[in-house]
């Protein structure tokens, strides 16, 4: 469900988006800024569940920050809340869309510095951050923002969550800035889901002691050339596969099955290896990847998700010889487990054994 958010942003409107922030001030330079709410409603049919996001209480739009007379040097902040007012989890995401400068005329003190009539440039100097509940993110440039997305943030059903928007226009923004006006969207989208919390770190994670583990990596135990698929606890191992590498992106599925204690592997919707008989794993799975010399090439995992539920953080990487970073996630297996996401691999002049690589290591 989406909702956008309008922003304005100059000397006289500086940030816009879920309201109106305007910043505009007399020879000193400034803009205004607009903050807008939830354009739409944002409900949809879940099963026997709603979700239904709502800002500061309503479907349509909310002005929730207008100011004016703002110059160099100048702070402020204001604050909504977000809520999901069906009784369905969701996951919480702010993208910022549609940064358009405006010049908003030009007086004589900014035609000595600003020869771009026609086009503000507010947005290249006004600093942005967006705080949810304790989690700050920025701050960064208006411009810089253009189509990024925050986030993701949990809000359960009849869960409302605080956001707080801050800008700062820096003392070294000078005259160019001056009647600049700046607008911009802030969309809102829940999306039904839970996510699975991860903690990431360089090396190994706590699980690389496993009780078994899988590799996708260029070579090892069919000789340093070979590019593998393993499933094992002791190399060789029955779900050893030889599989060519190139550097597409693709998907993976690796699906456990803790009745049989069977791992199956699927690259792009096609299963590639099987086995069966592994030690029992009931804790949760670590995702190391692997970049051992600089000649050796990176590789990225990423859209992680644990039984459909998105794994945050869910991007790891590694490359130019950096070594090896991870994610790991112990959300507990009953039953099973399945994992998905994307990799993307990278060869550079000379790849050895083992890297580029990514380990899973399940216990």
């Amino acid at each position: 469900m989406t909702n956008d958010t309008n922003i304005e942003l100059s000397r006289r409107k500086i940030l816009a988006g879920l309201g109106t922030i305007g910043l505009a001030s007399a020879g000193a330079g400034a803009g205004t800024m607009a903050l807008f709410e939830d354009s739409e409603d944002a409900q949809a049919q879940v099963q026997s569940g709603t979700l239904d996001l709502r800002v500061n209480g309503a479907n349509g739009t909310v002005t929730i920050l207008d100011e004016s007379g703002i110059a160099p040097g100048d702070s402020g902040s204001n604050s909504f809340y977000v809520r999901n007012a069906g009784n369905v989890g969701g996951i919480l995401s702010a993208t910022v869309g549609d940064v358009v400068d405006h010049e908003n005329g030009r007086n004589d003190a900014e035609k000595e510095v600003d020869s771009t009539n026609g086009q503000g440039e507010l947005s290249q100097h006004l600093k942005m951050s967006l705080s949810v509940e304790g989690d700050t993110i920025g701050p960064a440039t208006l411009a810089n923002t253009q189509g990024r997305t925050f986030g993701p943030w949990m809000l359960g059903g009849g869960v409302r969550t605080k956001i707080t928007v801050n800008w700062h226009l820096p003392e070294s923004a000078g005259n160019e800035v001056q009647s600049d006006r700046v607008t911009a969207d802030l969309g809102l989208t829940l999306t039904q889901g839970n996510i699975v919390e991860a903690t990431s770190g360089s090396g190994f994670p706590n699980l690389a002691s496993g009780d078994f583990n899988a590799a996708f990596r260029y070579g090892d135990d069919g000789g340093s050339a070979e590019q593998e698929i393993l499933i094992q606890n002791s190399a060789p191992s029955a779900g050893d596969v030889h599989y060519d590498w190139d550097e597409d992106e693709h998907t993976f599925t690796m699906e456990y099955d803790q009745s049989n204690d069977e791992l199956t592997i699927s690259i792009d919707g096609t299963e590639v290896t099987s086995q069966s008989g592994l030690p029992t794993a009931d804790d949760g799975v670590g995702i190391t990847v692997a970049s051992r010399n600089a000649d050796d090439g990176g590789v990225t995992v990423s859209d992680l998700t644990i039984d459909g539920d998105m794994v945050v953080p869910g991007t790891v990487s590694a490359s130019g010889g950096e070594g090896k970073n991870h994610i790991e996630a112990t959300p507990g297996i009953s039953g099973g487990l399945t994992l998905e996401g994307t990799f993307q691999f990278t060869f550079g002049a000379s790849p050895e054994a083992e890297s580029p690589a990514i380990y899973f290591d399940f216990n």
